[in-house]
């Protein structure tokens, strides 16, 4: 990814990770670098009332599940916008 043609100023569509909210959405861009590679680009929040719980020094790290759901996203993501997944409920 080039930060001249990607600048993450938006999320992906809420559909496509499945989340119900836009401040649920960590995913800001998604790449197809070959045919079976894809690259995605996350943000992740400085706070977060779910994964963010910890007192002391772990406050001042990522959640492990804060990025494994950044992961998930991401999965949910490509299935859908590249594999032609559809969006079922």
């Amino acid at each position: 990814m080039n930060d001249v043609d990607h600048r993450h100023l938006h999320t992906v569509s809420r559909e496509i990770v499945h989340r119900a909210a836009l401040a649920e959405v960590f995913v800001t861009d998604l790449v197809r670098r070959a045919d079976d590679v894809y690259a995605s680009a996350v943000q992740l929040p400085r706070s977060h009332a779910f994964y963010g719980d910890h007192v002391g020094p772990r406050a001042r790290r990522y959640d492990p599940l804060l990025v494994m759901e950044a992961a998930r996203q991401s999965g949910m993501a490509v299935v859908h916008q590249f594999l032609g997944v559809p969006l079922t409920r």
